[in-house]
């Protein structure tokens, strides 16, 4: 009988961020001017709405729908709060907020009861509060609140799933996606060949799946080497490009936000099916006048 998984893989959510992913049913603290503390909803912004209501919770619906009864394993590889060294930025600058906003992010996710494993891979520490403490914090709570999911946070893991045979890389950091359209995923090819050639001269078998993320822009590639196969994926970003990303990125207008998710059959006969699924959109970032 045929053995199915199904890998939820988002990143980049960036909790605290103004142009970050914010769950509105989150719950947060603030003092009134007769100082009585009262919990509140924080009010989304457009970009927030659209993230949430168009990207993030109908394609974690849809892939549900699609797992079925079969286990899901997510990933989330890093970033998961702002952090605050781009102050300017921030919806809110106190670590507990960023916690707290984190947490509901994940729960949209780990409430289904298929989900069986979820990994939280350490970001960028500027992002992390250093050394991956957000992620810490936020897997700490989630544990309590989902203590049937086996929860753990790393900087980069190598898991086999045995049920399909799989083996899978995944880290925040990688290449870059490429500084011009035509050379877009030339450099993540080189990358994937690199790990490959360097297992093949262990003695060891490539992974099926590497998966990196921080460039926020999706590539997809399929490297073949003798009777070896990987595939290689760029997770795009939960997260609007804040100015300090559109230097980084010399003012690129087009921008893709989104999350993916892979679905892996072993087949009766051994043989082995691994198919992305992509949920994104593209955007022109650019004001247009007619003047």
């Amino acid at each position: 009988m045929s053995k199915r998984i199904i890998i939820l893989d988002v990143g980049d959510t960036h909790a605290g961020s103004e142009y970050g992913l914010l769950h509105p049913e989150t719950v947060l603290e603030r003092e009134r001017q007769d100082g009585i503390i009262e919990k509140y909803n924080p009010t989304l912004t457009e970009i927030q709405k659209f993230l949430f209501h168009d990207i993030y919770r109908p394609f974690v619906q849809e892939i549900m729908e699609f797992a079925g009864t079969d286990d899901v394993i997510v990933i989330h590889k890093g970033d998961v709060t702002q952090g605050n060294k781009y102050s300017e930025e921030l919806f809110s600058p106190r670590l507990s907020d960023q916690i707290t906003i984190a947490i509901k992010n994940m729960s949209e996710i780990l409430q289904y009861p298929n989900v069986r494993i979820f990994r939280m891979i350490k970001g960028t520490s500027s992002h992390s509060f250093q050394e991956g403490s957000s992620d810490k914090l936020v897997a700490n709570s989630l544990r309590l609140m989902y203590p049937e999911i086996d929860i753990a946070v790393q900087y980069h893991g190598l898991y086999t799933i045995q049920s399909v045979d799989t083996l899978i890389d995944a880290s925040h950091h990688g290449p870059s996606a490429g500084s011009r359209k035509w050379l877009e995923g030339n450099n993540f090819r080189y990358y994937l060949r690199d790990i490959m050639i360097r297992e093949m001269l262990k003695g060891n078998k490539p992974p099926d799946i590497i998966s990196r993320a921080h460039s926020h822009t999706p590539v997809e590639e399929y490297l073949s080497i003798n009777d070896n196969r990987t595939w290689g994926f760029i997770s795009p970003a939960m997260q609007f490009p804040t100015g300090y990303a559109r230097q980084v990125v010399s003012s690129l207008f087009e921008i893709t936000m989104g999350m993916l998710a892979i679905e892996v059959v072993l087949h009766d006969n051994g043989r082995k099916t691994i198919y992305p699924f992509w949920h994104t959109k593209k955007l022109d970032i650019r004001t247009k006048e007619i003047l």
